[in-house]
């Protein structure tokens, strides 16, 4: 029989303690014996209908303790039968047949198959296969990566089939229990198949049943975080929480890095310097709403001088007085007691609420195989469940990630990553991939790590990613520059980056909802698009969007606003379905590919049509969210369906509490129903009545009265004299209307009828896209600094709303005042900047330029352009047309004639062309410019420009090294390059290997991006890594005269530069990369000018760029590099 065990003890209870019941992970690794089938040297387990452990055994040793991966085997058996054909064992489940035949050898091709059924298709499996359609799943850290990463192989395929090796991963002990224990036979195989098709979201279900489920972070978890590294004093934090109060923006969490202890890499004692009263300072701190938590860094050990010295030494046995260190081992038991007891326990009980393991040392500790991430992750989650100080609140661990089974640990620190546009394009990819092995809860540093100062409109997107991913956390180095206080950059900065912190907290409720439902199902916050269109191409081939939750669909801005129309614009496919843009309502029946233009305070957020989006009043702490209203956003469709889910937020008990309400809405006849029904599951003791709030999205009523239009329980309702009462009312700010209910039972239903006195098919189209009309509108008129009411009259638009003029003709009034616009940019004096900047936004133009690379010659450059039309206009307009012209750059030519003649589109397609180019001798730095003409008759003819830098920095150079160069001497030693450069000399480099200067050129591949920079990142050159190293790059500009020009220089590390043999410039220095980080003033003469660089290397990556600009930061197209004098 099965026993069931609870990981919930922590170190202290495996050495006899009692356990605590809160936050256990259920061990039952014993497989019912009717699901096994042993032959020969294998045994079979079969799992799920589409899951099969196997296992391979030279001394028949089977292994049925839990490992770090898989902990639960002891599933319902599902029905399978077994026979023999000849010598080989057939195994047929409903969704897979294995065969087997036991010839003593381990798992090959020939003794072991798999088939299976894909999309009516027969596959075949057998050992040794490529998993080329693996969809992934996450890394270890982002540290030091600037861009995008390879990531670890996930339990999802487009192949059909994942195998999970587990051989090698360790195991749980049965005693003591739960501590860890190597495997018996280390020649053994331990596979596990999933054979699930394109079923991904039964996968990750069935994936979380064998290696646990995905705990549910407390809510505050779902608050903003603040956290800089920085050596903050108590009265600083008390300042900063002060100035987030003063600027209403909300906040929950205070990460307080490493200086909060005395110095040191590892500290356990707070720096009285900086908190000469910790208990006064965190009871402060809760006072204020808000929870703390302290990083680590435990890998040195315990010193002589923390102040729990004497008793962890004496908990291990040595003399406090002759030992001088502890050294760090978490395989040892006594070790990880004293280290929770005396370390971690006092500091939870003045008030640190969870701890940031910021574990960085390495993957290897005294048992081979343990991974110290990963085991201190476990460590810390089972001392949080057993810690009776803690009175059953959940555990939260705040780390990197461990591998396979970390999940179960649930908040990921993804590491130091750079502050650049190409680190946050990859993380919207990267959070979501994650979910492929269950990680549903990465926290990046919004606004990134290194080297900390961030470009304001970056790091407004990067929060607006932040808002729509699992945790919003703000961070950065310790740099005096790297500000990430919201309310120092720019007031327009500010104001979009508040409004999105607000939303975060109005999300709270769907937010939590969907963590509990990814408790339940695995199925994360952030998902990947295959989860529901596994079948579609597009699913697989937009990895900059996914789906927040069930109904709503973001793509973050990941790239700067189009410096031509002032916007920033993205590609958004649109799944199957009617989807509607949150902020402006334009409705889009997908599949389509539309391109999005978004402001600086706009995301690219769809709602699904039908969806309904339970959201929570204003607040500055989660715990502060008012339980007695609750907003719910309605968008339409022919019926829609919502559960709201609510605990307390805090209680390791959810499984056995919670409680759910079912929203539902529904179109009948001429009537739109929203019905709330009876609250499920364990109510909140004494839980008050609760108003609900109904905004309705694209939905309004024909009358010019809504009086006797709406009932609410069968009753009438008139309009609310006054805010937060029952009744309809208007909100002339955001053009919705606003239904809201007495406060009822949590126990009863209501009933909200909204009569359209219209069919549905045609009712919510006529106001498609008034929002965000009416805010292009209002742009315009900021624009053209129109203050004149007659003129556009928004503002009389909407005051005529809400005195009662019906919706129909406030939709009219918005469309003619839309005409006007178009006249008065048309006819306006202002420079042809804000014209074109009027127009884009008025028409909803949006041109796309992209060029591609088809060889390392060849270039193909997309250009495309849209505009939304479709409801913008009382016209008869029904085509549009657009045509474009490209120059080719010096030392190109195009292959086709560059430009085309007007192509013409139907209203709401868009007009795309793609030219070819082919580039003539060597790759240097360009600008493509040409322009495209649209034409939309009766309206506009817009001449829109094009400028774009291809390959913008030097892209070939002569390279050497490396050569040995010690910490402490870094760019000082002087090496024969810097005195005489010699081409075909060689040299003694580091370790005394004989190196050589070779040449090297920009790789340009299909996938290349022709706009970035090249890195010249030395290990890819010199074969490894090294540190404590130098490296030369020789390059030769060709200037047409005498000419001053910018060396725009980024390095990791320092650099020293020489032009003509004349040292120019020298920065010793030891930091990260960042696309250039010193402007280096020089004179080119004409003709051939010699540059050399000098880059040093402490650690870690290793490379740099430079750009030849302008004074002003513009390309020196004039100037070219080449590898000869």
């Amino acid at each position: 029989m099965q026993t069931l065990r609870y990981l919930t003890m922590t170190i202290v209870s495996i050495l006899g303690s009692s356990p605590s019941l809160g936050g256990e992970i259920l061990l039952a690794p014993i497989a019912n014996d009717d699901a096994t089938i042993k032959s020969g040297h294998a045994r079979f387990t079969i799992l799920t209908p589409e899951m099969i452990r196997m296992e391979w055994s030279p001394s028949n040793s089977f292994e049925d303790r839990a490992s770090f991966t898989f902990i639960n085997r002891n599933l319902k058996v599902p029905k399978y039968n077994t026979s023999r054909d000849g010598e080989w064992l057939v195994i047929t489940t409903d969704a897979l047949t294995l065969r087997y035949q036991d010839d003593g050898q381990p798992f090959r091709d020939g003794n072991l198959s798999i088939t299976f059924k894909l999309n009516g298709q027969s596959v075949e499996w057998k050992p040794g296969m490529d998993e080329s359609g693996n969809l992934r799943g996450t890394t270890r850290t982002l540290d030091g990566v600037s861009g995008a990463c390879p990531l670890e192989k996930g339990i999802l395929s487009r192949d059909g089939w994942s195998v999970v090796d587990d051989s090698t991963r360790l195991l749980f002990a049965n005693d003591p229990p739960h501590w860890v224990e190597q495997r018996k036979d280390a020649n053994a195989l331990d596979w596990y198949f999933f054979g699930y098709g394109h079923n991904y979201k039964q996968a990750l279900k069935d994936y979380t049943k064998v290696a646990g489920s995905i705990p549910v972070p407390p809510r505050y978890a779902f608050g903003t975080w603040w956290s800089r590294y920085w050596a903050y004093s108590d009265a600083e934090l008390r300042t900063l929480i002060k100035e987030f109060n003063e600027h209403d923006v909300p906040l929950d969490v205070l990460v307080i890095d490493m200086d909060w202890h005395l110095d040191g890499w590892t500290g356990y004692t707070w720096n009285p310097k900086y908190f000469p009263d910790p208990d006064g300072f965190l009871k402060w701190v809760h006072e204020q709403g808000l929870r703390t938590t302290l990083n680590l860094h435990p890998h040195s050990g315990v010193g002589k001088h923390e102040a729990a010295f004497p008793e962890v030494a004496t908990a291990m046995g040595l003399s406090p007085e002759t030992t001088d260190s502890i050294p760090f081992d978490c395989t040892d038991p006594k070790y990880m007691n004293a280290y929770f007891k005396y370390l971690h326990h006092p500091k939870e009980r003045q008030g640190i609420d969870f701890w940031w393991m910021d574990w960085q040392q390495g993957e290897e500790t005294k048992i081979p195989g343990l991974d110290p991430l990963f085991w201190l992750n476990h460590l810390h989650w089972i001392d949080m469940a057993a810690n009776p100080d803690r009175a059953g609140k959940r555990p939260l661990v705040f780390s990197r990630w461990g591998g396979l089974g970390n999940h179960r640990y649930q908040v990921g620190f993804s590491g130091d990553t750079f502050c650049n546009w190409a680190s946050l394009a990859f993380q919207p990819y990267f959070t979501a991939t994650a979910g492929n092995v269950g990680y549903a809860y990465w926290s990046h540093d919004i606004g990134g790590h290194q080297p900390g100062k961030v470009n304001p409109e970056l790091y407004t997107r990067w929060v607006q990613f932040g808002v729509f991913s699992p945790i919003l956390r703000t961070h950065t180095s310790k740099n005096e520059a790297a500000e990430r206080r919201i309310w120092m950059f720019p007031p327009e900065n500010f104001k979009a980056m508040r409004e999105a912190f607000r939303f975060r907290y109005e999300l709270i409720p769907y937010i939590y909802t969907m963590a509990r439902k990814c408790h339940d199902t695995a199925l994360p916050l952030c998902r990947p698009l295959y989860y529901e269109w596994p079948e579609l191409d597009e699913a697989y081939n937009h990895p900059g969007q996914y789906m927040f939750g069930d109904d709503l669909l973001v793509a973050p801005i990941t790239q700067p606003a189009n410096s031509i129309t002032g916007y920033a614009h993205q590609k958004v496919w649109l799944p199957p379905g009617r989807w509607i843009n949150w902020f402006t309502d334009d409705i889009h029946d997908g599949p389509k590919t539309v391109l999005v233009q978004a402001g600086l305070d706009e995301i690219p957020l769809f709602a699904r049509a039908g969806a309904i989006i339970p959201t929570a009043p204003p607040a500055l702490r989660t715990q502060s969210i008012s339980d007695d209203t609750i907003t719910l956003h309605v968008f339409p469709g022919e019926s829609g369906e919502a559960v709201l889910y609510e605990d307390d937020g805090m209680s390791a008990n959810y499984d056995n509490g919670g409680t759910r309400t079912r929203i539902t809405s529904e179109y009948v006849g001429e009537n739109y129903t929203v019905t709330i029904h009876p609250a499920t599951g364990e109510l909140a003791p004494n839980a008050p009545p609760r108003a609900y709030e109904v905004r309705l999205h694209v939905l309004y009523p024909a009358f010019p009265s809504f009086e006797g239009a709406i009932r609410i329980d069968g009753e009438n309702i008139d309009e609310a004299q006054q805010p937060n009462t029952a009744g309809w009312r208007k909100d002339v700010d955001q053009l919705q209307l606003v239904i809201s209910t007495s406060p009822i039972e949590r126990t009863e239903a209501c009933s909200i009828v909204i009569n359209l006195d219209g069919p549905y098919s045609e009712n919510p189209w006529n106001a498609r896209g008034l929002r965000g009309r009416m805010r292009a509108l209002e742009e315009v008129e900021a624009l053209l600094e129109i203050d004149d009411r007659q003129i556009l009259g928004t503002k009389n638009i909407k005051e005529d709303w809400a005195n009662g003029v019906s919706f129909d003709k406030t939709v009219t009034a918005s469309l003619l005042a839309w005409m006007q616009a178009i006249r008065e940019v048309n006819e306006s004096t202002a420079d042809e900047q804000t014209k074109r900047k009027c127009y884009c936004r008025l028409l909803g133009l949006v041109p796309y330029v992209h060029p591609s690379s088809k060889d390392s010659t060849a270039t193909h450059c997309t250009l495309e352009v849209s505009t939304d039309l479709t409801s913008q206009t009382l016209t008869d307009v029904k085509e549009w047309s657009a045509s474009f012209n490209l120059e080719p750059p010096k030392n190109w030519r195009t292959l086709d004639a560059g430009t085309t003649g007007k192509v013409r589109a139907k209203v709401g397609e868009t007009i795309g062309q793609r030219i070819e180019l082919e580039r003539e001798g060597p790759l240097q730095s360009t600008i493509l410019r040409g322009d495209m003409i649209v034409e939309i008759p009766d309206i506009a003819t817009i001449g829109i420009p094009i400028s774009t830098t291809l390959f913008p920095s030097i892209n070939r150079w002569h390279l050497l090294g490396p050569f040995d160069a010690p910490d402490a001497e870094r760019l000082q030693t002087v090496f024969a390059p810097e005195q005489r450069i010699d081409l075909a000399a060689t040299y003694t480099g580091k370790d005394n290997k004989t190196i050589r200067w070779q040449k090297i050129e920009r790789p340009v591949t299909p996938d290349s991006d022709l706009t970035d920079e090249f890195f010249v990142e030395f290990h890819k050159y010199f074969g490894d890594y090294h540190y404590n190293a130098v490296a030369y790059a020789l390059t030769y500009l060709h200037a047409p005269r005498d000419m001053d020009v910018v060396l725009a220089i980024g390095s990791d590390d320092g650099v020293a530069v020489w032009l003509n043999g004349d040292e120019v410039y020298r920065h010793d220095v030891g930091r990260p990369f960042t696309s250039k980080q010193d402007r280096v003033k020089v004179s080119l003469k004409k003709g051939s000018n010699a540059m050399l660089l000098k880059i040093s290397q402490g650690g870690g990556m290793w490379g740099f760029s430079t750009h030849v600009e302008t004074e002003d930061g513009q390309l020196a197209e004039e100037v070219t590099s080449h590898l000869q004098p």
